[in-house]
């Protein structure tokens, strides 16, 4: 049986039986790994790819079902600027746990080839401002607390398949930092001069 990796399988809007399907795959994998008296750690890896897999597949068809932004062909903003929709949607990447997604849609500015002011689809959906969804962010940031930041990059893909950039990494944690300088210690520390790693 050959290890699949997150979006190693084609991802469709599935029907309820072809999710059911699917979860049969695995119970069949599990059945045949019972029989071969595989090593548990090759069950371990082949029931997590599948189980990504399958999660790339179920957050395809929410994105899908989420709709793509269209608001119309223009859109009055609360100060009262004039949108105009672009004429195609526009594709963004988004990088979640599940592996890579496109994300479609259609976005507003002011004039044809202007600045987008726009993105409905992406504020109803919570989407950040870089690819790398706040799971994703969430987890990385957690490892290079720990780790440098090419062996936390290394890491997360020998965990979960996904490739992410020791630039991206940095990014992170830079974008992040910006809330440091918000943060006051209590006064009530035994050791004010010590220093304080704020997550």
């Amino acid at each position: 049986m050959t290890m699949m990796t997150p979006n190693s399988l084609e991802c469709k809007l599935l029907s309820r039986e072809e999710i059911v399907a699917q979860l049969g795959q695995m119970e069949l994998m599990l059945s045949e790994s019972l029989e071969q008296s595989r090593r548990m750690d090759l069950v371990e890896r082949e029931l997590l790819a599948q189980l990504l897999n399958l999660g790339a597949c179920l957050l395809k068809i929410f994105i899908t079902h989420s709709g793509d932004g269209n608001l119309g062909q223009t859109v009055t903003t609360a100060e009262g600027m004039l949108l105009h929709r672009s004429t195609e949607k526009q594709s963004r990447r988004y990088q979640s746990i599940f592996g890579e997604q496109e994300i479609e849609r259609y976005t507003y500015s002011a004039e044809a080839k202007q600045k987008v002011l726009l993105k409905p689809l992406d504020q109803r959906l919570g989407l950040p401002e870089q690819a790398q969804s706040y799971v994703l962010e969430e987890w990385l940031q957690r490892m290079v607390l720990f780790q440098p930041y090419q062996e936390a990059t290394e890491n997360l893909q020998t965990l979960l398949g996904l490739q992410t950039t020791v630039r991206s990494a940095q990014r992170m944690n830079r974008d992040l930092a910006v809330y440091e300088s918000s943060y006051q210690p209590s006064a009530v520390l035994a050791e004010p001069d010590e220093e304080l790693l704020v997550v």
